[in-house]
């Protein structure tokens, strides 16, 4: 049900568990998700490595983790034991 989850259905369930207040929110949240494809729902088996693989693959691709990163030597590590 969550994994191909739709904005309608999640706004109709927010809806049914916030205030009448909220609904103006609820709608434009769900819009704006709609709109960007701003959310994936992925399948979690914290006993399957794949499963937990593919998850951290999604997040550091979103945040752009590794495209600043150097690859570190051993000589990096030499100058930090210097350091302390």
């Amino acid at each position: 049900e969550f994994l191909d989850a739709d904005a309608s259905a999640l706004r109709d369930r927010l809806d049914q568990t916030t205030r009448p207040a909220y609904y103006k929110l609820n709608a434009a949240i769900c819009e704006l998700l709609e709109d960007w494809s701003m959310v994936q729902f992925l399948p979690l088996d914290p006993r399957d490595t794949d499963s937990i693989d593919q998850i951290l693959s999604q997040m550091d691709h979103a945040t752009q983790y590794h495209d600043d990163i150097e690859p570190r030597t051993n000589e990096d590590d030499g100058e930090m034991d210097l350091e302390e």
